[in-house]
């Protein structure tokens, strides 16, 4: 009977401890995606355009 009741007891465990790596796997997961996501749009950027760099030259 102590058997068993230990049995289910470290099932029930292992049960948490799986869904607390998984949780932890998606969060990691999460703020890789958001990084990466981050990284692309900085190294894309609309190509200016000629009569937009006339407009913000300075004259001295």
């Amino acid at each position: 009977m102590v058997n068993v009741v230990i049995v289910d007891f470290r099932g029930f465990d292992t049960m948490g401890e799986i869904t607390v790596l998984s949780i932890a796997g998606l969060g990691v997961y999460g703020l890789v995606r958001l990084a990466r996501r981050e990284r692309h749009e900085l190294r894309t950027f609309a190509p200016i355009r000629p009569e937009r760099l006339r407009r913000r030259r300075r004259t001295s």
